[in-house]
């Protein structure tokens, strides 16, 4: 997922707001901002400025250009992924990182 993706997301959650609402409220279409959400485009200014407008937040944030680093965005990225995995996923996915950063060697 890309930082605008995760942030598009968190700003419809935290506006209690439907793609639908968004919709209507910045004047971009329904299947437009389907395509934003699933990271098959980006916006352009125009469009970009109206939902940040009608989400009530900055372009900026709604960009990621607040973030320092692509370290960051990484963060924000596997945080997102991670409040999304049941514990079981959790926890498959902590032994697997155990194992890639172990001395390990797996034959082949």
């Amino acid at each position: 997922m890309t930082v605008f993706q995760i942030r598009l997301e968190q700003a419809l959650q935290e506006s209690g707001l439907t793609p639908a609402d968004l919709s209507r409220r910045s004047g971009v279409a329904e299947s437009t901002i389907s395509s934003y959400r699933s990271g098959a485009y980006e916006p352009r200014n125009k469009k970009l400025y109206a939902i940040a407008t009608a989400l009530n937040v900055s372009p900026s944030w709604l960009m990621g250009y607040d973030l320092e680093s692509n370290e960051e965005a990484l963060d924000l990225a596997l945080q997102s992924v991670w409040s999304e995995m049941s514990d079981e996923q959790k926890r498959q996915a902590l032994d697997y990182m155990r194992f890639l950063t172990s001395d390990r060697k797996v034959s082949t």
